[in-house]
C-alpha cells in the first residue's frame, strides 16, 4: 500500500523522496517554492535526510522584479525506527543566491537545526527549529541572526482529505523585541490521490500574520502540490 503523501510531505524525517511545489501570494508578490527532500541510507539504522528550499519570486508594481531568492539547505541525521516518535538534527546553510532585484540577505549563513515528529493514526504533529548566523558575505549588509520554529498539527481522514496548521514562527534578533517577531495563524485544507505506486497531495492555505515585521505582509495565501516517490 502506498504511503500517505500528506504524512510524507509534512514529515521532514520521512524515508521517502518528496518533491514539494507551492505558489504563495503575499502583498505585491508571488513566490514559487521548490522543496525537494531526499533521504540517504547510512550504515546501521541511520539515515541522512536533506531538505532544500529554492524560492522564485515575482514582485508587482512600480519596482517589478523576478528571480531566485536565497536558497537554504538542511541536513538531518536521524535513525530508522518504527516508533511513532522520530527525531533528527544537523546543520542548515543559506546562500545569497538572489537574482533579478529580489531581496537578499547578501550573506552566507549557517547554524543548527533539529526536528521532533509524531506520526500515528492519521495525526502528524511536529516541530522543526533552526537558527542562522551570518558567517560571510558583503560587509555592508546587516548581519543575520534568525530563529525559525516550524510547527505542524495535521490530521488525515480515511477518505484522504486532510487539514493542518503548518505556520513558521520567526524571530529576527537584529530587530527590537517588539518588531522582530513573525507569528502566522491559519489553516491548510487538501486531499491526497494515488497515482499508481506514487501519491500526490494538493492543498490550499490561508494565513494571517498576527505579529509581523515591517517587511511582512498581513496575509498570505497559497496552493501546494507534493509528489511522493
Amino acid at each position: 500500500m502506498p504511503v500517505l503523501a500528506q504524512a510524507e510531505k509534512l514529515n521532514p524525517l520521512a524515508n521517502e523522496t518528496v518533491i514539494d511545489m507551492s505558489v504563495e501570494g503575499a502583498g505585491r508578490s508571488e513566490t514559487f517554492n521548490l522543496q525537494p527532500r531526499v533521504p540517504i541510507d547510512l550504515p546501521g539504522d541511520w539515515r541522512l535526510v536533506s531538505r532544500s528550499n529554492v524560492p522564485i519570486t515575482w514582485v508587482r508594481g512600480g519596482e517589478s522584479a523576478s528571480g531566485f531568492g536565497d536558497i537554504d539547505v538542511s541536513a538531518f541525521v536521524t535513525r530508522t525506527t518504527t516508533s511513532p516518535w522520530t527525531w533528527g538534527a544537523g546543520p542548515m546553510v543559506q546562500t545569497p543566491t538572489a537574482t533579478g532585484g529580489i531581496e537578499s540577505t547578501g550573506k552566507w549563513s549557517a547554524g543548527p537545526t533539529g526536528a521532533l515528529v509524531f506520526v500515528n493514526n492519521g495525526w502528524i504533529n511536529g516541530v522543526v527549529i533552526s537558527h542562522l548566523w551570518s558567517v560571510a558575505g558583503a560587509s555592508a549588509r546587516d548581519p543575520v541572526s534568525l530563529t525559525q520554529i516550524e510547527l505542524t498539527i495535521s490530521y488525515s481522514f480515511s477518505n484522504k482529505w486532510y487539514f493542518n496548521a503548518n505556520p513558521t514562527v520567526s524571530r529576527d534578533w537584529k530587530l527590537p523585541a517588539d518588531a522582530g517577531w513573525t507569528v502566522p495563524v491559519g489553516v491548510d485544507v487538501g486531499r491526497s490521490f494515488e497515482l499508481g505506486p506514487h501519491e500526490l497531495s494538493v492543498q490550499a492555505d490561508l494565513y494571517r500574520n498576527v505579529r509581523r515585521t515591517a517587511d511582512d505582509p498581513a496575509w498570505t495565501f497559497g496552493v501546494e502540490v507534493a509528489w511522493t516517490r
